[in-house]
């Protein structure tokens, strides 16, 4: 089914964060831009170079194992990891994340209808609330409802989003989890409740 689809029998629709209400790659690769802008500073080399390299090994392999690439394979000193992660955590971006325009358009009509929003944020807090500062929410940050995963439990699992359910007494019949990957096809199972792949629902 689409999103439209769900609108007359659905009253709560959890969406996930990455990937889903923007796009990842406009955050990892700000802060990609940012980090070889740091080591030219320390190390008086150009920033073009390594960020090239970088954004190179994003789109070929995506964030995982990038900072070890850069120390076995382009000679990057180690040193630089804790600033690498911190970045991530405390980075300013030069430009504000922006909403994909159909998810947009989904949560406007949610707040029409009157429906409940929950925004399910998985993967570090810190880096989480360092994305939701710097996205453009078009007014409508006050209409969701933010629970981050992992300070429910270690990992985000149906246990962690049962709890959720319970704790606004919320009939899993009534709620649609929307998300992109997998893991959030199988947590919505896992959960039993149903579930919407982003993708279907902007066709």
């Amino acid at each position: 089914m689409k999103f439209e689809d769900y609108l007359n029998h659905k009253n709560v629709f959890v969406y996930a964060f990455d990937d889903v209400i923007y796009p990842q790659k406009d955050y990892d690769l700000q802060v990609y831009y940012l980090f070889a802008e740091f080591v030219e500073y320390l190390e008086q080399k150009p920033a073009k170079p390594l960020l090239a390299t970088m954004q190179q090994y994003y789109s070929d392999h995506g964030a995982n194992g990038l900072f070890d690439y850069l120390v076995n394979k382009e000679g990057l000193d180690a040193k630089y990891l804790t600033n690498f992660n911190t970045l991530f955590e405390t980075a300013r971006l030069p430009l504000k994340l922006l909403m994909y325009q159909q998810t947009l358009h989904q949560l406007q009509q949610l707040v029409v209808d009157r429906k409940s929003i929950v925004l399910w944020l998985e993967g570090k807090p810190e880096i989480q609330v360092n994305k939701l500062k710097q996205l453009e929410w078009n007014n409508l940050e006050t209409y969701l409802t933010t629970y981050f995963a992992d300070e429910i439990q270690a990992h985000a699992n149906e246990e962690a989003l049962n709890f959720v359910l319970l704790q606004h007494g919320w009939n899993k019949t009534d709620v649609v989890f929307v998300g992109t990957t997998t893991q959030h096809q199988n947590l919505a199972n896992n959960s039993g409740i149903e579930f919407l792949s982003i993708l279907d629902s902007i066709t």
